[in-house]
């Protein structure tokens, strides 16, 4: 995690984005394991994260933030509706768009789009497509680092 910070990044913003990272981390873990994704962790972060760029950063940091979480869970609601994915990664988007903020989190979006198609492709073209839903958060981390490293 540390190293997808830019070294010439201020000091707390380099918490600001491990903090964030770890948060996702979880997240991807719980995916995998029980398939869920609590909203213990990332409702109360999306809350946190609104807070500090209102606090800590600047008011168009507030305002990509807040925009960047609603689009976040607007498009995880959009994607719910096609029943192909659940409640959780609703949660997990709108924590991820306050995270990032507006800009990075349709990158991050793009990203995360591209790894899952590949994968896709990949599973289909081998015969191995499991018989469960692939979980989201994996790609979506994946997505955010490609984001963070591009």
């Amino acid at each position: 995690m540390f190293l997808s910070v830019k070294w010439y990044y201020p000091p707390f913003f380099k918490i600001y984005t491990v903090a964030g990272f770890s948060v996702l981390y979880l997240s991807v873990l719980t995916d995998i394991y029980d398939g869920t994704i609590y909203d213990v962790f990332t409702l109360p972060f999306a809350g946190v994260f609104l807070l500090v760029n209102l606090l800590f950063f600047s008011l168009d940091a507030f305002i990509l933030s807040l925009f960047g979480g609603i689009t976040g869970f607007v498009a995880a609601i959009l994607l719910a509706n096609t029943k192909k994915m659940g409640q959780g990664d609703a949660t997990l988007l709108l924590f991820t768009g306050t995270w990032l903020g507006l800009i990075d989190i349709v990158r991050s979006g793009i990203f995360t789009a591209l790894v899952f198609g590949m994968t896709f492709a990949f599973l289909f073209v081998s015969k191995k497509m499991p018989k469960e839903k692939l979980p989201l958060a994996p790609f979506l981390f994946i997505g955010v680092i490609l984001n963070f490293c591009l």
